[in-house]
């Protein structure tokens, strides 16, 4: 089968900017989770002893690591971040795969907590010369990701999930929850894989064929070697082969032209980046996909699990302050979505769950 190649425009993206309205939201979503105590208030629930409610899970889950990847800027954020899943979860490998130009003081410390806790290991990584398409910190995102899972299977860990270091999940249980939802969705799952891959719906948008958000992904083990090991641009002008076919003029539900732009932009040079996280569970399915919305929805049915808002998912950008944005992403505004006729529209699990029975059931 012969791979399509894209190319789109850095330049037409940039010129434009988001709305002041967007800004607004970020304001006020940073209001709610810092002024109101939403992490003191979290911290508070993990660890007071004699508190009149039904206790989460405690422990359990030894099979399971906990993969915290990423740049560190706020030492006090991954701080409260491995305390509470340490806390919740003492049996799970806890793992922080970080940078090596880290601020000293933050390394230091990570180094000492580690040592403290045996469930906890990090993994200091070199970043490499170039970064990722347009600036985009893609490249970052493949090492740190993968090198913490390869560890997390070198501790012999079945499940892992791979979790950015600015997003916070508020369940209490969420382990649970994510290994529920994955043996139970376990029918018509895609050549290649052993087990679906639960992702969220925050910034999985309809409007980006065959892609999903990148804030995390659960699932075997395996499935997230073959998800994370994908080839790393060198430049700019790197060409990315993407399994997309042209159309065959018998689809049941054809792209239009701007929504086969947007698959384009998403899996080209530069910019954007999800689809191409999922390039490799693509190439392994060796089914050949085609500009049809059929087709991306039966890939996103069998290919993964889609969450939304039950695992109480932040996504946090420090600043001055705490946090700058939480799940900002269904109120924003993305000009380059405007002329998909999807808009900005999230995938919410209702959504998924209708693919999955008609398509997997």
């Amino acid at each position: 089968m012969e791979n399509k190649r894209f190319i789109s425009s850095e330049k037409n993206f940039l010129s434009v900017s988001a709305p002041e309205l967007s800004k607004k939201l970020d304001y006020l979503f940073a209001q709610e989770f810092s002024s109101k105590f939403r992490l003191w208030a979290w911290s508070y629930i993990d660890n007071i002893d004699n508190f009149n409610l039904l206790r989460p899970e405690i422990g359990g889950h030894p099979e399971t690591a906990i993969v915290i990847q990423g740049g560190i800027d706020n030492l006090d954020l991954i701080l409260f971040i491995l305390k509470r899943y340490v806390k919740l979860y003492p049996d799970s490998i806890i793992i922080v795969s970080t940078w090596n130009d880290i601020e000293p003081n933050i390394l230091l410390t990570l180094e000492v907590y580690t040592s403290i806790y045996t469930n906890c290991h990090i993994v200091i990584n070199h970043k490499p010369k170039f970064k990722g398409y347009g600036g985009m910190n893609t490249n970052l995102q493949i090492i740190s990701a993968i090198a913490g899972i390869k560890k997390a299977k070198e501790l012999g860990a079945k499940y892992v999930l791979k979790i950015r270091s600015d997003i916070v999940i508020g369940s209490l249980h969420f382990l649970s929850t994510l290994k529920n939802f994955h043996s139970f969705f376990s029918s018509n799952i895609l050549p290649g894989q052993k087990g679906r891959i639960i992702v969220d719906s925050m910034n999985t948008y309809r409007c980006r064929p065959f892609s999903v958000s990148d804030h995390f992904s659960f699932g075997y083990i395996s499935d997230m070697v073959l998800m994370w090991t994908l080839e790393l641009p060198t430049s700019n002008e790197t060409m990315r082969n993407v399994s997309i076919i042209g159309r065959t003029g018998n689809e049941f539900e054809p792209m239009s032209l701007d929504d086969a732009h947007h698959l384009g932009w998403s899996a080209k040079p530069m910019l954007m980046d999800e689809a191409y996280l999922v390039s490799s569970l693509m190439n392994a399915s060796q089914i050949s996909y085609t500009f049809d919305w059929v087709d991306s929805k039966k890939f996103l049915a069998r290919g993964f699990i889609i969450l939304d808002s039950i695992l109480d998912l932040y996504f946090i950008k420090p600043n001055k302050t705490w946090a700058t944005g939480s799940s900002k992403f269904r109120n924003a505004a993305i000009p380059n979505f405007a002329t998909s006729r999807f808009g900005q529209s999230e995938i919410s699990f209702s959504e998924w769950l209708g693919w999955y029975i008609d398509y997997c059931s």
